[in-house]
């Protein structure tokens, strides 16, 4: 294949992609001479940033460079046509991934001497925000569709949202390396843990802090002149507390050189799901979408604190532990069955599905039941 051809391809792959999440990313682009321009391309017009052409490549010789807006306006010598499909939430969301790095472009505008810190963030932030499902970040989205009244749900609030949801995946990529530091785990996602990839060793605890860090610049730039700013900035501040709090509960229950099983208890593990995993998994999400809209009473996120916590504890109870040597899993299968323990934990998910109803049922009040409902439907019964 020639090189022409594969630039090409690249460019049509490229020119696709963007002309989908600048399409939707209209308003949510600063714009230093308070001026936007456009490009007509297949009778739909691409918004984009002036001062943004020619800043994408953050660092040529050590990072790919993002291809310039002015090479994905489509005219007719060029024969290439993006699709004009409407992205999903998903796809949309992901693409804020390049807006970020277009941010990183302009803070290393600023400050040349930083260029080698912002490639290494940026390849941080495509290492370890890749791959899973991004069921946080996108139920942000999807809360804030459920709860906000019509003339709220306007394309500039819909890019909000999705930088907030973003921001908790930011916190999940954050929480995830530095947890795999600390169990010594090997793989991640299908590919090697962060701090397991070549050339990155320890180095991934400051990494964690980078990924941490980029939270609240993303909410300052986006959300600083917003009511709900504040609110949404001490709610990230107070989960991670509370998760970081879970983690170090995890740890001190089962230390390697000193097994107490005394300290493990039912109460113990609940505990720990609970800090843990469904504060950041479960509350961060659906609470942010409320401060969006304004819901900032007290007794409606406590409200929403019982029922979010409640499937966070059973979310905890479906994870899979343990090592994939097919002789070991073998053996614990074996238990398993011997125990019976299959009935036991169907008792359970039924119990647990039941008080999840009777939670909804008397704290969504003030709160559409269909937020509960759906992240429920995800949870019970399903296979995996």
């Amino acid at each position: 294949m020639s090189s022409l051809s594969l630039q090409s391809r690249q460019l049509e792959r490229a020119s696709s992609h963007w002309s989908i999440l600048l399409r939707r990313l209209p308003r949510a682009i600063p714009s230093t001479n308070g001026v936007a321009g456009s490009a007509r391309t297949s009778g739909a017009v691409t918004w984009f940033h002036p001062s943004a052409i020619g800043a994408f490549a953050l660092c040529n010789t050590c990072c790919r460079p993002l291809i310039p807006v002015q090479q994905l306006v489509t005219s007719k010598m060029s024969g290439i046509s993006p699709p004009v499909v409407a992205a999903s939430d998903a796809e949309v969301f992901m693409g804020l991934l390049n807006r970020v790095k277009l941010d990183l472009a302009e803070d290393q505008k600023k400050d040349g001497h930083l260029e080698s810190a912002f490639c290494r963030l940026k390849e941080v932030l495509e290492y370890n925000l890749t791959g899973g499902k991004k069921n946080r970040g996108l139920s942000v989205v999807a809360s804030y569709r459920q709860l906000a009244s019509p003339s709220q749900k306007t394309e500039d609030n819909i890019t909000i949202a999705m930088i907030i949801g973003l921001c908790v995946e930011l916190l999940q990529a954050s929480l995830l390396v530095a947890d795999d530091i600390m169990d010594n785990s090997t793989m991640r996602r299908g590919k090697p843990c962060w701090y397991k990839k070549e050339g990155v060793g320890l180095y991934a605890i400051n990494d964690s802090f980078l990924l941490k860090s980029m939270i609240y610049e993303l909410l300052k730039k986006y959300c600083m002149e917003k009511p709900f700013y504040l609110n949404v900035l001490e709610l990230f501040l107070q989960v991670s507390y509370k998760t970081e709090l879970g983690q170090a509960l995890d740890l001190l229950t089962a230390q390697p050189d000193k097994i107490d099983f005394s300290s493990f208890t039912e109460e113990r593990y609940e505990t720990i799901a609970k800090y843990k995993t469904a504060f950041y998994s479960f509350y961060l999400p659906i609470a942010a979408a409320m401060y969006m809209v304004e819901i900032v009473s007290k007794e409606a996120h406590a409200s929403a604190e019982a029922i979010l916590l409640e499937m966070g504890q059973f979310f905890q109870i479906q994870e899979n532990y343990g090592c994939q040597d097919p002789a070991k899993v073998a053996c614990v299968k074996a238990v398993y069955t011997e125990l019976n323990l299959q009935t036991v934990y169907q008792q359970y998910e039924d119990k647990s599905y039941a008080r999840l109803m009777s939670l909804i049922d008397n704290h969504s009040t003030s709160l559409p039941k269909v937020i509960f409902l759906e992240l429920a439907q995800r949870l019970y019964k399903r296979q995996k």
